[in-house]
């Protein structure tokens, strides 16, 4: 049998040691430092400590316009106008949003203007806007009792994106 380089030891130390980690980790369970058991199949009972109400007047409390900014369906998303490619030259964006039923949808565009609204079936929004791609970005947010959602964005007659969903209180999001 031929010897065996340093590294193949090395490799196959660590491969075992890992092997081993696993298998604690698989069959060495999380356990209760109490001891503690209820009923019959053998479950741990914990006690869970009480949360008090949250005090308006607390300073921590949050603000009433952030929670409201927090239904807006672009309000997690990252500022897509951050950086930009292409020439600074003006173009015909559209976005479209549409649902069957009440749907939220935000849309903002490179040139500033912005919009939050919530509307019945759908709607489209045409503007010339002057700048570097992407020009404008859209989200929507289905309503409890809607299925379906979807976004697009078409910039100088050609789509150039389009998001669907299609579940109750479903989020599309489109970028372009």
């Amino acid at each position: 049998m031929p010897e065996l380089s340093r590294r193949s030891v090395i490799a196959l130390v660590v491969v075992i040691a890992g092997m081993v980690a696993i298998v604690l980790a698989l069959f060495g369970g999380s356990g209760s430092s109490n001891g503690a058991t209820g009923g019959s199949n053998g479950s741990t009972n914990r006690a869970i400590d009480p949360i008090a109400p949250i005090d308006p007047d607390d300073a921590d409390a949050k603000d009433p316009q952030a929670l409201r900014d927090a239904t807006n369906p672009l309000s997690p998303v990252a500022d897509p106008f951050a950086t930009s490619y292409g020439g600074n030259f003006k173009h015909k964006v559209t976005v479209r949003v549409s649902s069957d039923g009440a749907v939220r949808y935000a849309v903002r565009f490179r040139d500033g203007y912005e919009a939050d609204k919530v509307v019945s079936g759908g709607a489209t929004i045409t503007r010339t806007v002057k700048g570097g791609f992407p020009l404008a970005q859209v989200g929507l947010r289905t309503a409890p009792n809607s299925k379906r959602g979807s976004c697009s964005i078409t910039i100088d007659g050609v789509k150039v994106s389009g998001n669907s969903t299609n579940k109750s209180l479903g989020v599309a999001v489109c970028t372009g």
